[in-house]
């Protein structure tokens, strides 16, 4: 019985797999340059967000917290 089951698996998945193969053909070079392109400049935008979030909060607590003792640290410090 163990053994039907894992040669009907088997067959099951390389079947599945060849369907999947003929029905989504893998992408060509070119598509996957472009795919790749547009993810980094995905992430290219997300980090420079991320970077102008982080200075404009460090600047906001840096401001807040300033007591005029000591001198104020010019801005990209």
């Amino acid at each position: 019985m163990e053994v039907w089951r894992q040669t009907s698996l088997r067959f099951m998945t390389d079947h599945n797999t060849f369907f999947h193969r003929s029905l989504f053909p893998p992408p060509s070079i070119a598509e996957q340059r472009v795919r790749l392109n547009e993810f980094e400049n995905y992430v290219e935008e997300e980090r420079d967000e991320q970077d102008e979030r982080t200075r404009e909060k460090t600047e906001q607590w840096s401001e807040f917290h300033y007591d005029g003792l000591y001198p104020h640290y010019p801005r990209g410090w």
